[in-house]
Parts: structure tokens; sequence; C-alpha cells
């Protein structure tokens, strides 16, 4: 009976580019410009410069882009540059019940690995979707309980799927495969004591560069265990060990049920779970006619199982001490919405975080469990805004915008787009990766992509 690593191995070798939907096709499209634009914008901060810094040191070799910077640096180096890039202003793509951020892993692997072995657009493409399809059958399987348990999904996925993707793309046989499987299960990782530092930026970049390395050593002969996944010491029993999971999520419809179709984008550039408080207020900032001034009290219903991350500590959350620590307080972004009307890049600099105005609404929100949550199928969220004359407005979002329940358009995905990347290069050349990227699969090479993704410019945030 084959062990659930050469099930993942199999799909991953056998999947053909005429298998798969044309509608998957143009959603992975779209992702990989999601991906692009965040990456070139994050160049331009000082945690993007960071991380390039350390790269260059980590090994000699020009064998890939590092976007938004003007050299070449070794693949795996390269994807651990990039992968920090793409979630580095916690703006990219979420599959909602598997709790991970699938791209900011996925696309940096394969376009590393497919720009060192002079891939066409088509098998880059075939690659990814694959990657898609078992980075969030691994965060399935565990119901969320990555979280909970204090570890980041999106590392510890993303670390495996990557193993595959690069495994595919440099022409791994089947045993090969397996065994990166098993290595790269050794390497998932990711923690979230994460206080005001800069870590949960590097996770998915670490998965693609462990995910890199442990497909390298499979293919040089080293072994890895083919039951790193269900094995009595392995992946789920060991980072979940007392708490359910699902095994059977892992192949279940796998090839047949497109769980790319499923990934979300992300409206706002900030912790996922408070998007729909964010609409929220968004809506009720603009239905009714009320100024901030005359807010009382704003109390918030939220999940149980996301209290901890969006409104505990309170003291980290109504005054955070850092713009990333402010991504992920519930009350902050509630606040920004009401008083500017939007949420975006900008909300998180020195200035807003310390914004006086800000920080007394956040002070005047509260929150209870929300009875009616069905976390984690959807990121719901409640707002109720209670006037200092008694007047009161509420609103309930069930499903959070950008999924497949409540998706962004298109054009949106687009703009987006567009904003992003023009923090690092110039319109004209945004439009011509827009340009590449629909294309894609029908690039002789995919450096033709990629050769656009340095920068041309800099430009101060």
């Amino acid at each position: 009976m084959a062990t659930l690593s050469e099930e993942l191995a199999k799909f991953m070798m056998e999947l053909q580019f005429e298998q798969v939907p044309q509608e998957v096709i143009e959603k992975c499209k779209l992702h990989m410009i999601d991906i692009i634009g965040i990456s070139l914008a994050s160049s331009q901060f000082d945690f993007g410069r960071a991380v390039f810094g350390a790269v260059k040191k980590l090994g000699r070799g020009a064998n890939c882009t590092a976007m938004g910077f003007s050299e070449k640096l070794p693949t795996a180096s390269a994807a651990l540059l990039n992968g920090s890039l793409a979630h580095s202003l916690d703006y990219d793509d979420t599959h909602i019940a598997a709790i991970v951020h699938c791209g900011a892993s996925v696309i940096p692997t394969a376009l590393a690995v497919g720009e060192e072995v002079k891939a066409d657009g088509k098998t880059v493409l075939t690659a990814m979707v694959g990657g898609f399809e078992i980075v969030t059958r691994l965060g399935l399987a565990a119901q969320g309980k990555f979280h909970d348990r204090g570890f980041h999904p999106t590392s510890i996925c993303g670390t495996i799927s990557s193993s595959l993707i690069a495994g595919r793309l440099y022409g791994s046989s089947f045993e090969d495969l397996t065994s990166g499987v098993g290595i790269s299960g050794t390497m998932a990782s990711g923690l979230l004591e994460i206080e005001e530092s800069w870590l949960k930026r590097l996770h998915p970049g670490w998965a693609s560069h462990a995910g890199i390395s442990a497909a390298l050593l499979a293919r040089n002969g080293f072994k890895g265990p083919k039951t790193i996944l269900e094995g009595k010491s392995g992946l789920y029993a060991s980072h979940l060990y007392g708490d359910s999971f699902d095994l059977g999520a892992l192949t279940k419809g796998l090839g047949k049920e497109w769980e790319t179709l499923n990934i979300g984008f992300k409206p706002y550039p900030c912790c996922h779970l408070a998007h729909a408080f964010i609409d929220c207020a968004k809506i009720l900032r603009e239905r009714h006619n009320f100024d901030v001034e005359e807010i009382d009290k704003i109390h918030c219903l939220v999940s149980p199982r996301i209290i901890p991350i969006l409104c505990e500590p309170r003291a980290m959350k109504y005054k955070p001490p850092s713009t990333y620590a402010a991504m992920f307080s519930g009350p902050f972004v509630v606040a920004a919405m009401l008083i500017h009307g939007q949420v975006d890049v900008d909300t998180f600099n020195e200035n807003e975080i310390r914004n006086p105005k800000i920080l007394a609404l956040a002070d005047k929100v509260f929150w209870k469990e929300d009875p009616e949550s069905d976390y984690p199928k959807h990121f719901p969220g409640y707002v109720k805004i209670i006037l200092k004359d008694g007047r009161s407005f509420d609103w309930r979002e069930r499903v959070n915008r950008g999924g497949p329940e409540n998706p962004m358009s298109k054009n949106e995905i687009k703009e987006k787009f567009f904003t992003n990347a023009c923090k690092a290069i110039f319109k004209e050349e945004a439009d011509q990766i827009i340009g590449a990227v629909e294309k894609f699969e029908r690039l002789p090479r995919i450096t033709s992509l990629m050769s656009k993704l340095k920068i041309s410019r800099q430009r101060a945030i």
C-alpha cells in the first residue's frame, strides 16, 4: 500500500498541463501577478533589504532573479528572498479552510527552479498548480490545529509542497520525489512566537529554500523516510500531538477537485482574520452619517480561536509597538478604517501606528466571543458601533472578501498589482509583466518574464 508521501509524489510527477481545467490555469496566473506585485513592493522596505543582504552571503552563483533588486542569486537563495518578500506585507493569498498562505512559497519556488533549468511556461505552470493543490491539502489535514499549537502552517506546508515543485522541475525520479517529501518533513517548522519581530515574514521564504534543499538532497541520493506524514513520529503526530487531524484530506479529490479555486486574494495588507471586521467598519462608515468623535464604544464579536491573534494581549493590540504588530491588531485596523475610510500599505507606517486619533478610537473597541462563528470554514466578523447619543449601528460579514464565495474581480487584483509593483518599477514595466504572465503558458523560457522583475528605480516609501 502506498504511503501518503508516495501518493503526493505520484500526483506531482504525473500531472499534465492538459489535465488542468482552464479556470485553474487562469487562477494560478492571477496569483502569480498578485505575488509578483507584493514582492516588488516589499523589496523597497528595510525588511526586504535585510533579507537580500543576508542571502547574498549564503553562497555564490547567479542563477535566479531577486525580485526588486538588480543582482542575481543562487536558486535556493533567490527563493528564500522572494518567498520572504511575498509575505512581508501580509498582503498575499490565503486558503481559508487550510489557513495557509499558498502563493508565497509555491510561486517563488517554481519561478526560481524554473529559471535555473530554463523551463518553459507550461512546465512551470503545471508544477505551480501541483504545488497549490498539495499545499492546501497539507493545511486542510490539520483542521486549523497548527495555529492552535503555535505553528505557522504556511511554513510547514510550504516546505513539503516546495520539495515536490522543485523535484518535478529538476526532473527527479518518483523515488527521489518521495525521499524529498521525507527530508522536507523534518525541515518543516515555523513558530508563531513572533512578538515585535520580523520572523513571520521569513516563513514562506524559508519554506521555499528548505524545499529546494530537500529536493536536491534527494536527487543526489540522500534517502528520506516514506512515512513522514502519517508516521507515529511524523509531521502531524508530532506537531499536533493530542489533537485530531484528518490525513484523508491529503489525497481527497486530488487531481479531480481543484483547491486552487478556493484560494482567496487579500484586499487589505494585514492579518486575513481581521478583514471581515475592516469591511464591517467600512460598510457602517459609508451607510451611516456619523462622525468618529461621536463614537462611544465599538463592540466586536470574534471567533474564540482567533481572539489570541487579534485581541490579546491588550497592551500590544490596543497600542501596537510596531508596524507589523499593527497588522495583527483588530482594534487598530477597525479604528483606522473608521477614521480614514481605507486600509492599505500606508496604514502601517511608523506615523500611523502612533496616530493619536487611531489609538484613541482603538481604545474604544471591545470584544466578546462570537457564538455564530464557523471558523475556520470562514473568517467572519461582527461590529457594532454605539454613539454617545445612544444610537447604534451594526453589521455582520459572514464570509470575508476575496475568496470564491465573496470574490475580488480580476480588475481589482490587477489594480492591486499595479499599486504594489509601481512602488519599485515604472507603470510601463508593470504592463509588460502583466502581458508576460497572461501568456505565460506560451513562453518558451520563463527567463523572459524573470528579466522584467529586476529593479529599475529606487523609490522612497
